[in-house]
């Protein structure tokens, strides 16, 4: 005996309605977590950046940050953060743009921070820069 599916909408609905509840699932969970990751990035920033650092207040003893994820591959913006003067030395031409544009100010260095710390203060820049999440 051959048994056939019989196909119905009702059926259909059901698998859509799963499929979506999932979408939502997944997306809630990105939202909470990119969320949080800002707000670790929130804490780092002011401890270590906003003496010298504005978002979208202007340029103080270094550069506004607003929007600087979108100037710079976010590999750069790590470097620099870790070590601009390195950058500088090797001739770097951004970063001796910056420099120079800062009157020749060297940023501190913060080679103990984490890749995944300076990528949290960028979420938290971003998150501040009017840019969508």
């Amino acid at each position: 005996m051959v048994l056939f599916h019989r196909y119905t909408f009702e059926a259909e609905i059901t698998i859509m309605n799963k499929t979506f509840f999932r979408l939502v699932v997944v997306a809630l969970v990105l939202l909470f977590a990119s969320n949080t990751y800002a707000q670790q990035g929130k804490k780092l920033y002011e401890d270590n950046c906003q003496s010298c650092h504005t978002i979208g207040k202007g340029n103080t003893v270094g550069p506004d940050l607003k929007g600087v994820g979108a100037k710079y591959p976010e590999a750069w913006i790590i470097k620099w953060i870790k070590n601009s003067q390195a950058m500088v030395k090797a001739k770097d031409p951004k970063a001796v743009a910056i420099f120079n544009q800062f009157n020749q100010i060297p940023m501190p260095p913060f080679e103990s921070m984490s890749d995944a710390d300076i990528k949290a203060v960028m979420a938290y820049v971003k998150s501040q820069s009017g840019a969508k999440k």
